[in-house]
């Protein structure tokens, strides 16, 4: 993952946490580790939208890399009507 990927909120199989302590970066960091990750393997278990308030919505993936059993939920906030594809980054 990116530098700017906050690993320390990965987590095993079975493990659980508060996803109100997750770090919420950039759209370009996210985009970057989602990209990343699938190029190394990885997979998108899922892809949301939290609303937040108004306008703003909380994008949520959660990635998977079987071959080490870890779990990396991002979250990045976007103000804006919708947000980047990433279906032809990741194809």
């Amino acid at each position: 993952m990116s530098d700017s990927v906050p690993e320390r909120f990965s987590l095993s199989s079975g493990q659980a946490k508060d996803i109100r302590n997750a770090p919420v970066i950039s759209m370009d960091a996210f985009q970057d580790a989602v990209i990343h990750a699938v190029e190394e393997g990885g997979r998108i278990s899922a892809l949301f939208a939290q609303p937040i308030h108004d306008r703003c919505m909380r994008l949520w993936a959660v990635l998977s890399q079987d071959n080490i059993s870890r779990i990396l939920p991002l979250c990045a906030d976007t103000e804006e009507d919708g947000f980047p594809s990433l279906t032809p980054l990741c194809a």
